[in-house]
């Protein structure tokens, strides 16, 4: 049976409890160290905090994604040309602990710098913005990058997913994941780009979690305006890792200001060409998409007891989605990314 939405308490652990289920808003206070079987400074080097954005433009998808995974730290702008499929991509690392994320989005501010790299972020729910700023010098391959983003998150237009799981005795995983208009200005090389709130959308991925040593998913996640105007997406995961995924998920569909969370589901893919289309569906029958990708990024890495093998491709949905009304609601080239990890860390 899907999560029920519930009101939200101050701190994701109150009273030496770590609570889970979805909630309205994010939690003011990310103490996960107060949880029993979570804490402890070994245990700590397990929290993986990520804070990425996804942006729709027509000739362009953007990302920027902060990562603090406490043995080490990084920073990505990446941008992808949808005509041609040419990418743009600006990334950082640091070694761990000498960068943090904020604890919340409610009022927090981070900044990555290094080597003529900088992203700065100003996450403030309490006005119901995101606001970035990037800054790239040209390298001997990539053009240089200057953007100046805002992002509106109202949350009484939109809600957000909001989503504390369990996976386990000792793991567990929390997401805040919204969509939002996205405006702002960006120059990438000689290309001049307007981000028009009306037109482009952005997603918000952010993660904190205690994942099993051997971790898997699938994921995908998309959005656009329907014919009536609303905005319309889906985030969907299928992971290997979490016990009960009929119950336990973070999946859900958004349409207008509602939000429907889902049970469980299954992206399935041709795992020899994951350029072919993929095909997404839950087990309610309220999902039914098929994703078409345009471009592909990967990572493979090897050292040992630290392994990982992930990609992401960019691309397009067709299909339909049921609303918790029971409204189909067409899915129509709505633009999004799909995933695949398979990691030991």
């Amino acid at each position: 049976m899907p999560l029920t939405i519930q009101e939200t308490p101050p701190s994701i652990v109150e009273g030496g409890r770590l609570c889970t289920g979805a909630f309205r808003v994010p939690f003011r206070r990310m103490n996960f160290m107060d949880a029993p079987g979570l804490g402890g400074p070994l245990r700590r080097i397990r929290l993986k905090e990520w804070i990425g954005f996804g942006i729709s433009h027509p000739e362009w998808h953007i990302t920027t994604f902060l990562l603090d995974a406490k043995i080490t730290a990084s920073a990505l702008f990446q941008a992808f040309h949808r005509g041609t499929n040419d990418s743009v991509k600006h990334v950082q690392a640091r070694i761990g602990g000498t960068w943090r994320l904020p604890e919340t989005m409610w009022n927090g501010r981070c900044e990555f710098t290094k080597s003529g790299f900088r992203i700065a972020c100003h996450h403030h729910l309490e006005a119901g913005a995101h606001h970035i700023t990037v800054e790239a010098a040209a390298t001997r391959n990539m053009p240089a990058v200057e953007a100046d983003i805002t992002l509106t998150e109202d949350m009484s237009r939109v809600p957000p997913l909001v989503v504390s799981l369990p996976v386990g005795e000792r793991n567990s995983l929390y997401t805040h994941k919204a969509l939002m208009p996205a405006s702002g200005t960006l120059r990438i090389g000689a290309d001049e780009i307007t981000l028009d709130p009306a037109r482009d959308i952005a997603i918000l991925d952010e993660h904190r979690s205690f994942l099993p040593y051997r971790t898997t998913w699938r994921w995908c996640t998309f959005a656009g305006y329907d014919t009536q105007g609303r905005l319309v997406g889906l985030n969907f995961g299928d992971h290997d890792y979490i016990p009960d995924p009929d119950h336990w998920t973070e999946n859900c569909i958004w349409a207008g200001n509602t939000l429907s969370m889902l049970g469980a589901g299954e992206l399935v893919y041709d795992r020899t060409g994951p350029m072919k289309p993929w095909h997404i569906h839950d087990r309610q029958g309220r999902v039914d998409v098929r994703f078409f990708p345009e471009a592909k990024k990967s990572e493979r890495h090897n050292l040992v007891l630290l392994r990982m093998n992930y990609f992401q491709c960019h691309g397009h949905f067709e299909g339909v989605v049921i609303d918790a009304a029971g409204e189909k609601i067409p899915v129509d080239g709505f633009y999004g990314v799909a995933e695949m990890m398979d990691a030991h860390f």
